[in-house]
């Protein structure tokens, strides 16, 4: 009785461990996946996804995006915000999932789904659920953000508010 205490003890402790470097190499894998987007390092991005990644954006809630699908998209907001940048503000993990909070920046001086640049800031909260193949690799993201801000925050004229004096 006292060794199959022992034996449960030590079984707990052990998936603890290996759980904690789950959690711990999901933090690294986000991190690095936000990273290399800001970069524009999307050959290094293309590398964390599964050959069966998919992703789930508003901007195209009815069609499931694929890899190549994704390397467009990242390739589009990088030519439309160069200096784009993800904050990661909070993050957990459980099992093979990953979320996140953040905050998406960026000015915008490339042209945007046929719209041309608008040269305005850009900052744009986020929520983002990364589901992991337990290989160090991203098999699918749902990210969320406000659309119609994002979209508001690039119309809206630079000079809005100011009166001429």
């Amino acid at each position: 009785m006292k060794s199959l205490f022992i034996l449960s003890a030590l079984f707990a402790a052990l998936s603890f461990s290996t759980l904690q470097a789950q959690e711990k190499d999901a933090g690294k894998i986000v991190t690095h996946y936000f990273a290399w987007v800001d970069a524009g390092n999307l050959d290094a991005v293309g590398e964390l996804l599964t050959d069966d990644f998919t992703v789930s954006a508003p901007f195209s809630p009815s069609v499931t995006i694929n890899k190549m699908g994704w390397k467009g998209v990242g390739e589009s907001f990088k030519t439309a915000f160069p200096d784009m940048h993800h904050e990661i503000v909070d993050w957990f993990a459980s099992g093979n999932k990953v979320a996140v909070r953040g905050v998406f920046t960026g000015t915008n001086t490339g042209s945007m789904m046929g719209n041309p640049p608008s040269n305005n800031k850009s900052e744009v909260p986020l929520t983002a659920i990364f589901e992991l193949d337990g290989k160090g690799k991203i098999r699918s993201l749902d990210i969320k953000f406000d659309m119609k801000n994002f979209e508001a925050q690039l119309m809206a004229a630079p000079d809005a508010g100011k009166t001429n004096n």
